[in-house]
Formats: C-alpha cells, structure tokens, sequence
C-alpha cells in the first residue's frame, strides 16, 4: 500500500501545480525519470527524425492518434 499512497500523493501535487515554464517542466521530467523510471519527452524538440517517427509510432499504439495531431493534419 505504500506505493499506492506515493502515487495518490503525487497526484495531489500534480494536480495543484500551477501551469509551469519550461525549466519547472525540465524539473518535473527529471523528478519523473528519477523517482518512477517514466521518461518524457516533446517529439517536437527531438532531433532525428528516425527516432522521433518511433517515439510518435509508440505512442500511437499505446494510447490512440493524438487529437491535436489530426487538426494539424499529421
């Protein structure tokens, strides 16, 4: 149960931040990686195209074509 509550807990702060810049950003992602092993990244600021079309390809899989991406016409 103690993992529960970790989460329960970082949800409440996740929940109650206030909108970040992008260093508050850097800070959460580091924070993510660090403590839960969960890697998040802009496909936007990745550089290679290969490894950015399979980042977006696992996405996709995994959670569904992004709304936002279908406006865009991607």
């Amino acid at each position: 149960m103690k993992h529960e509550t970790i989460i329960k807990e970082d949800q409440t702060k996740a929940t109650s931040m206030k909108p970040s810049g992008a260093t508050a950003m850097d800070s959460m992602q580091r924070r993510a990686w660090h403590q839960q092993g969960v890697a998040t990244f802009n496909v936007n600021e990745i550089s290679d195209p290969w490894l950015r079309q399979a980042i977006i390809n696992e996405a996709v899989h995994r959670w569904g074509q992004r709304s936002e991406a279908r406006r865009k016409g991607r």
